[in-house]
């Protein structure tokens, strides 16, 4: 094997190794928080946590706040991750101001997936705020969770 494959194969190690890190740490923190009953921190930008899922209207349970992270590679994207195991399917909303508007990004996302990723976010701001509702069968539609933010780096 050469070098470069060797270099290679150890930043592709690293990458995931960071990406497991990151999903891991998110969902500690999500864990803690519940355990706790205090906010969880999810991004490099404060921002407020749900600390547990209720249940609101037509009986869906209201995801917690996801945990997002900003990661470059061939094409920079925003990583998206929440407690997928509470509904068969999602909605995943973008906004880049707290107060909105918000954008419908993905629909109906599957829980199976476990995690959606965002590569057409806007290019030209520098903090991206995102929020995840549940969706049954029928295309009823939960509360949304409570807002996450993350920041952009520069290219």
């Amino acid at each position: 094997m050469s070098k470069k494959t060797t270099i290679s194969i150890i930043i592709a190690l690293l990458a995931l190794a960071l990406i497991a890190g990151v999903v891991l740490g998110c969902k500690r923190k999500q864990e803690k928080a519940t355990e706790t009953e205090q906010p969880a921190v999810t991004t490099d930008v404060p921002s407020t946590s749900q600390t547990k899922s209720t249940t609101t209207k037509n009986n869906l349970p209201v995801p917690n706040a996801p945990c997002l992270s900003f990661l470059t590679g061939a094409k920079p994207f925003i990583q998206i991750t929440w407690n997928w195991d509470i509904a068969d399917y999602f909605n995943v909303y973008r906004a880049t101001n707290p107060d909105g508007p918000w954008e419908k990004i993905i629909t109906n996302f599957p829980k199976s997936a476990h995690t959606a990723v965002d590569y057409n976010y806007p290019k030209a701001t520098k903090v991206l705020y995102y929020r995840i509702t549940s969706v049954d069968k029928e295309g009823n539609e939960s509360k949304p969770s409570i807002m996450s933010s993350v920041r952009i780096s520069a290219d």
